[in-house]
């Protein structure tokens, strides 16, 4: 598919050295980037705490029958809580660097996992309801 976007000078500058450099056509860069960019970017982790959710909310509500209600929902509860707590942890992962004395630009870039007081208390308080869960299962 072909498409038109506005970039800056600067970055299309980049976008031009680093195609040259590494070989590339300047359309199969900013596909590949645009692919990595998106991967990076997709919300597995928000996917699997509202899957975990919903199904806390038909256990709760009586839904699933099969399961048993408390050690499913304590599991659930849970596993939403480690999910709410990696999504705070993990904040935007790229960027589009602009050019500068040490780098073409252009470049995506990860940042590291910054661990919030906030998300790690949501995934200490998950792991424990995940192993009273596991535990009620267990001992029922």
């Amino acid at each position: 598919m072909k498409t038109v976007v506005s970039i800056p000078d600067d970055v299309f500058a980049g976008t031009e050295r680093l195609a040259w450099r590494t070989n590339r056509s300047r359309s199969r860069l900013l596909s590949d980037a645009l692919k990595e960019y998106l991967a990076r970017h997709t919300p597995d982790k928000v996917t699997e705490a509202m899957n975990t959710a919903g199904v806390l909310v038909l256990t709760g509500s009586g839904g699933l029958k099969a399961f048993p209600t408390v050690p499913t929902t304590l599991i659930s509860l849970g596993g939403f809580c480690v999910g709410l707590g990696e999504w705070i942890n993990h904040p935007l992962q790229t960027s589009l660097l602009p050019p500068s004395a040490y780098h073409a630009g252009g470049v995506l870039t990860g940042h590291p996992r910054r661990a919030s007081l906030t998300g790690s208390a949501f995934l200490i308080l998950g792991l424990i309801l995940i192993g009273w869960g596991v535990l009620k299962l267990f001992r029922a």
